[in-house]
């Protein structure tokens, strides 16, 4: 047994709604919260050349995996960067992350993170 949709555009409670907000074209609609997802300055400051976070904005995902909003990111410390939230992770007030190896020729992995993220195995 098949439903049959309804078909909005000839549902006049909603033209009456699109005549009144005086949109002429059919769109599609996506739900954005600078708040919680990256601006595209942000997405771009983050790859270019990383973003000085406060603690309480810098978080870890069910796999501490470190993110800022909704973005995996790492964290910069020293010449060693951090991909998790490990054991040696450090306490600070102010974090620079990052979504890009920013100098990445001196940086190294925190080998702390690879064993939290059991990387290979």
């Amino acid at each position: 047994m098949a439903i049959e949709l309804q078909d909005f555009t000839k549902f006049e409670p909603f033209n009456a709604l699109r005549e009144k907000m005086q949109a002429t074209e059919l769109g599609f609609f996506e739900i954005f919260n600078p708040q919680f997802h990256l601006t595209g300055n942000e997405r771009s400051d983050l790859e270019r050349i990383g973003v000085s976070l406060p603690r309480a904005l810098l978080m870890h995902l069910l796999d501490f995996t470190l993110v800022y909003k909704n973005s995996r990111v790492i964290v910069m410390q020293d010449n060693r960067f951090h991909v998790a939230y490990c054991s040696e992770f450090p306490v600070q007030t102010d974090y620079l992350v990052s979504t890009n190896f920013i100098g990445s020729s001196e940086l190294r992995v925190c080998e702390h993170c690879l064993t939290r993220l059991h990387y290979k195995g």
